[in-house]
């Protein structure tokens, strides 16, 4: 029972570790940020997306789902601007796996949804309890990630530049749905 707790322990430290070294490692170059939220890490066949860490999350106002959705697409038009300016190679292969968004919100900006692999599978059970409070946190209650709603995204940040005027459309759409929503005090769901 000592492996199970100590590997418990060990799991929460490095959670805790990674929260705190945001800041670094965001210094450092090697978290790089597209949006307010959205940000890729390096990965073995290249870049790894993730809206944020626990870090952002828990410092950010707005974590609704709704502006999730307008830092995805406002960090998806940022790598597109990335790679028009050159400082990101189209061939660059992108990454991310989701819990978050449904398949057809993934579809609308124009990413492709699978079924995670097995590693991918086995890094969100590392970060199910956090993954747990975050989603509680944007929804406004207390919440359990389902995981059989886990996909995953993989396209070339050349793909994405291909589909900036339907990302654009979708961001401007949000946009109105903000505006609505304050409007008229009703909250809109995306």
């Amino acid at each position: 029972m000592l492996g199970a707790g100590a590997l418990a322990c060990a799991i929460v430290a490095f959670r805790v570790l990674r929260c705190l070294s945001t800041p670094l490692l965001r210094r450092l170059g090697l978290y790089r940020y597209y949006s307010g939220r959205l940000m890729t890490m390096p990965a073995p066949s290249g870049l790894q997306l993730h809206l944020g860490t626990s870090f952002d999350f828990l410092r950010a106002r707005d974590v609704s789902p709704r502006h999730s959705l307008r830092l995805l697409a406002d960090g998806l038009l940022g790598i597109c601007a990335a790679v028009e300016r050159g400082d990101l190679p189209s061939s660059t292969v992108l990454t991310g796996t989701t819990y978050f968004f449904r398949e057809a919100t993934l579809r609308r900006f124009g990413l492709q949804p699978r079924e995670p692999g097995p590693l991918q599978r086995a890094l969100v059970w590392i970060a199910w309890l956090e993954l747990c409070l975050l989603h509680s946190l944007a929804r406004g209650a207390p919440r359990l990630v389902r995981l059989e709603r886990l996909l995953a995204v993989r396209f070339t940040a050349a793909e994405i530049v291909r589909r900036r005027r339907q990302i654009e459309a979708w961001r401007r759409a949000l946009e109105r749905g903000h505006r609505r929503q304050h409007w008229d005090g009703v909250p809109q769901t995306g």
